[in-house]
């Protein structure tokens, strides 16, 4: 009888993270998931390169991904010696959310 509730509990416990997680949205924007990559991508050419000096995610109106969708797009188009020579591994974690408020800010990458 014991194993029935264990059964039955994870029977309950599994449905309720699935109506639990069916109610949370979990799509990602395009630009949050390029940026992301765009930052594996510089983690791997840049030693040392500190991931968490980049945002990525969306949040409303308050925070953007540092890296803008061209940018990111840029960045992964680019091998590892072209990215050290435009020196996107110190310029990158130097960006901030300012920019975002300033349209004529130059593009990190082009």
């Amino acid at each position: 009888m014991r194993w029935w509730k264990q059964r039955l509990s994870s029977i309950l416990l599994a449905g309720f993270a699935m109506v639990t997680l069916t109610a949370v949205d979990l799509s990602v924007r395009e630009d949050e998931l390029e940026c992301e990559q765009a930052v594996a991508h510089l983690v791997s050419c840049c030693p040392g390169f500190d991931p968490s000096s980049v945002i990525c995610e969306y949040q409303a109106c308050s925070v953007h991904p540092d890296l803008l969708l061209a940018e990111s797009l840029c960045i992964v188009a680019l091998d590892c010696g072209d990215v050290r020579a435009r020196g996107l591994c110190t310029s990158v974690p130097a960006l901030d959310q300012t920019r975002h408020d300033n349209p004529d800010a130059p593009p990190v990458c082009e």
